[in-house]
């Protein structure tokens, strides 16, 4: 018997990650508090959105076994955006993510990285919803052929909901 091999869901595309002042309850944010959200899919380049999420362990071992024995402990995450700086000498060109994503400010990072991004938030979604606080940004070095980009890190200061489902 032979296995079809399924398509996989690429990454291209895929994004829709909002900046979000107030969200009620991050297991079931709305559409309306989402569509408020300062959108950063576009001004985020390609590998520069880091959700990644990493386990400690608790140590299960007892003194009469030689094996050492552990189960799943606290969950973290390290957060952050790398974003393109927008040329704000071009007419009608704010870069709202670098004067908004500053140290200190707090809101909600959400993530739904599972439809296209030309598709509006919508009741049923899965999405990520990470209380964050906005750490120092840094500014990439200078480098010849690329642009100018800025990185934003952001601790979790509350418990997120990985597994939120849109009102």
């Amino acid at each position: 018997m032979t296995t079809a091999i399924k398509p996989g869901l690429v990454h291209d595309g895929n994004y829709l990650v909002s900046f979000v002042d107030l969200i009620a309850n991050i297991g079931a944010p709305t559409v309306a508090e989402l569509t408020a959200g300062l959108e950063l899919e576009c001004q985020i380049t390609p590998d520069g959105l880091g959700r990644e999420a990493s386990d400690e362990t608790v140590d299960t071992s007892r003194l009469c076994s030689v094996f050492t024995t552990m189960k799943q402990g606290r969950t973290s995450f390290e957060v952050s955006v790398t974003l393109v700086r927008l040329d704000e000498a071009v007419a009608g060109v704010v870069d709202t993510a670098y004067a908004t994503l500053v140290k200190r400010k707090l809101g909600y990072l959400v993530v739904r990285d599972n439809l296209p991004a030309t598709t509006a938030w919508a009741a049923g979604q899965d999405v990520e919803v990470f209380p964050v606080e906005c750490g120092t940004r840094s500014k990439a070095n200078p480098a010849a052929n690329e642009q100018m980009t800025f990185t934003v890190p952001m601790t979790v200061y509350a418990d997120p909901d990985i597994a939120s489902v849109v009102a």
